[in-house]
């Protein structure tokens, strides 16, 4: 799974094909595969050392610390969960 947003990953379209930033890896797997698409095509990098993968994971959490504030904001109820909010008084 791959998650869009703003401290995650952007996609992008054109005419070469769908790009996608910053680059995939798969560090929870034995293989280890880091790799970009850019314009449709993937193109793959070297495997990176554990200590550059932690420095990421902390990079990306801090990344979200910074966006959202110590925790990521609670979505709003939809039109119907506040409608029955108003009607029972809750």
């Amino acid at each position: 799974m791959t998650p869009i947003g703003p401290t995650d990953w952007r996609i992008t379209t054109g005419r070469n094909g769908v790009s996608l930033y910053p680059s995939i890896g798969n560090w929870s797997f034995p293989c280890r595969s880091h790799y970009w698409i850019r314009h449709g095509q993937i193109l793959w990098a070297e495997q990176m050392t554990q200590a550059q993968i932690d420095a990421g994971r902390r990079y990306n959490r801090a990344a979200k610390q910074r966006h959202y504030g110590e925790l990521p904001p609670t979505p709003k109820p939809g039109f119907w969960a506040r409608l029955w909010q108003i009607l029972t008084g809750r």
